[in-house]
């Protein structure tokens, strides 16, 4: 009965003094207790506790604070993250991560950018065959028929007349030795040196057009490769990533070596452009040859043609020499030009001693 009789005491003493000061008591059961302030405390079940100022604390769930400011402020463990060396290690995994993908994306990309343009390559080559087949081989024969002709008649205008220089081209002496031949001895003559230095003339004139026909060639075919390289390396990716190596590698302030990254990028830009200029030397060389054989063969057609003709002209120029008798113009066109040399002689010696 005693301790009855207390204890009802106590709860009501206690009571009293919690209705007067305005303070609540938590029981056994978690009940929260307040007081006039208005701060709330958390309970064993972890309810958030807040200050009439607004701040909110977080409990052991890991619910968020934040001041009225509306600043957001990670719990501990959130603020120092993964351990630090776990952190490091997956930053820089990721990083590494990212730039090999970048790396290889990019290297890919590049790579099929050659080979479509090794592709677009074909077609234009294409173009140019037939701008060279439709108009440029057209006109170029055009030209050549016209130096043909023109060489043809020169070539007999000076086996018409007497050749001062006959000993520089030929090596003859033929006006020296056959100021006293026969006829028949001109006639074996022309049929024999004669021709042999037609044939010498016609000899000197197809290996020049040759040459020159090789140079052509050769000029339309650098002017092609050369526009088609020229395209590809203007492209502004191409412009920006070659500008940007060579001025790396050109810097001479730092030691390469210590950056890595850039290091191995300018690596696998020198090799990559190593092996297109190896895979482009390869493709024109080869698509020279094609180029070369495919001209060069109606080269062979249009100098055998013009051959065989030359051949039967020659023919009929000696022919017509031995009919006209052209040594004797040769003999009274050189009597000519030793007289008027003669008669210069005197005018010639008196400027001299003028002079002297």
């Amino acid at each position: 009965m005693a301790k009855k009789t207390v204890t009802k005491v106590a709860k009501k003493k206690v009571t009293k003094v919690a209705e007067k000061t305005g303070t609540k008591v938590a029981d056994k059961t978690g009940t929260k207790v307040a007081d006039k302030t208005g701060t709330k405390v958390a309970d064993k079940t972890g309810t958030k506790v807040a200050e009439k100022t607004g701040t909110k604390v977080a409990d052991k769930t890991g619910t968020k604070v934040a001041e009225k400011t509306g600043t957001n402020i990670s719990q501990k463990e959130d603020e120092k993250g993964p351990p630090k060396e776990d952190t490091q290690g997956t930053q820089k995994a990721d990083a590494k991560a990212i730039q090999q993908a970048d790396a290889q994306v990019s290297e890919k990309w590049k790579k099929k950018e050659w080979k479509e343009w090794i592709k677009k390559a074909e077609s234009d080559l294409d173009i140019f065959n037939a701008l060279m087949d439709n108009e440029k081989e057209k006109k170029w024969y055009s030209e050549k028929e016209k130096e043909w002709n023109k060489w043809i008649k020169g070539v007999e205008k000076k086996w018409m007349h007497y050749n001062k220089n006959i000993y520089v081209e030929y090596r003859s002496l033929v006006f020296w030795v056959g100021l006293k031949w026969v006829e028949s001895q001109w006639e074996k003559w022309i049929l024999s040196d004669g021709l042999e230095f037609l044939v010498m003339d016609w000899k000197k004139w197809i290996k020049e057009n040759k040459s020159n026909f090789d140079e052509w060639l050769k000029s339309e075919w650098d002017t092609w490769t050369n526009s088609q390289m020229e395209e590809w390396k203007s492209s502004n990716w191409k412009l920006n990533e070659d500008k940007r190596w060579e001025m790396w590698e050109n810097d001479k302030k730092w030691i390469k070596w210590l950056y890595l990254k850039d290091w191995i990028n300018c690596s696998k830009w020198k090799k990559r452009i190593q092996k297109e200029s190896k895979e482009w030397l390869r493709w024109t060389k080869l698509k020279e040859e094609m180029y070369k054989n495919k001209y060069g063969d109606k080269w062979k057609e249009w100098r055998t043609d013009k051959s065989i003709v030359y051949d039967d002209w020659k023919d009929d120029l000696a022919k017509r020499m031995i009919k006209k008798k052209q040594w004797q113009v040769w003999l009274k066109e050189r009597t000519a030009l030793i007289e008027k040399r003669k008669a210069a002689y005197p005018a010639i010696m008196k400027d001299i001693r003028f002079i002297e």
